[in-house]
């Protein structure tokens, strides 16, 4: 493998992508330098997908580099429903809020037309923690680099045409 990168790097080419899965990665693969891993292989063509159960299993593993496993993270998935607690509050962090508007009508009496309209912004979380419990099976949100989080559903694999 470091022949071809090397020759690859040496004519120009794109080096080839080595892709790591890890499942369960707080169990069956815990990598004591993931945080660095993670940092400083991108640029060397390797691309990690670690699956968790949830953000407790990452904090109890690596404690304060865990944030810096989240930030090397390109897309995270999270699957729902999302029931404990350190993961809803990453989200809904995550997410921040976004500005609605209500409008309230005072009318004077009844079949009157009303005689006034106030309207007002207000800013509210994007998600609470109650949507992220209801996620079906199925379900995910994804959070993918600049782009916009997005509900997705994920089909089963024995839904899948190939695999």
């Amino acid at each position: 493998m470091l022949r071809t990168w090397e020759s690859a790097a040496a004519s120009g080419r794109e080096p080839p992508l080595l892709k790591i899965l890890a499942d369960e990665a707080a169990q069956l693969a815990p990598l004591a330098k993931l945080p660095n891993y993670l940092a400083v292989s991108g640029g060397w063509n390797v691309r990690w997908c670690l699956v968790y159960q949830s953000l407790s299993q990452i904090r109890h593993r690596y404690g304060t580099e865990a944030d810096a496993i989240l930030a090397n993270a390109l897309a995270k998935l999270f699957l729902g429903p999302i029931h404990d607690e350190p993961t809803r509050r990453y989200l809904v962090e995550l997410l921040a809020d976004e500005t609605t508007t209500a409008q309230s009508h005072n009318e004077i009496g009844f079949g009157r037309p009303p005689s006034s309209t106030t309207s007002h912004e207000r800013q509210r979380p994007k998600v609470s923690a109650q949507q992220l419990m209801q996620l079906a099976a199925g379900e995910a949100i994804m959070v993918h680099g600049r782009d916009l989080p997005a509900v997705t559903t994920l089909p089963a694999f024995w839904e899948r045409q190939r695999l």
